[in-house]
């Protein structure tokens, strides 16, 4: 994948890290959107955000009034579905929590 010829803006609307594009060529995909979209919002997967950088990922794991890791289902059977493709219906861990459930988690660690 050449970096000249990525549509920045589309990348980062339709970002999928499930997809083949991105499993075969992730670096090129990552560094394009750190550098010049560090905070953006796929559509792909019913929405996410993707941010990069470490100072940015440390303040949005710590904004969890803003990021929250809550998803919640259409038909209202479950306040989660977390991040696997298919949803499923556990925590796959600390990513996947918000408080006080992930500060009990994360305490003792």
């Amino acid at each position: 994948m050449d970096s000249e010829t990525l549509d920045v803006e589309a990348l980062a609307r339709d970002f999928d890290h499930h997809s083949t594009a991105y499993a075969e060529d992730p670096w090129t995909v990552n560094r394009e959107l750190a550098s010049t979209c560090p905070v953006a919002r796929s559509e792909a997967h019913g929405g996410f955000w993707y941010v990069s950088g470490h100072d940015l990922v440390r303040e949005v794991a710590l904004d969890d009034a803003t990021f929250s890791a809550r998803h919640d289902l259409p038909n209202g059977s479950t306040p989660y579905e977390g991040i696997n493709l298919p949803g499923y219906p556990m925590r796959s861990g600390f990513i996947e929590t918000d408080p006080p459930l992930a500060t009990a988690w994360r305490r003792p660690l």
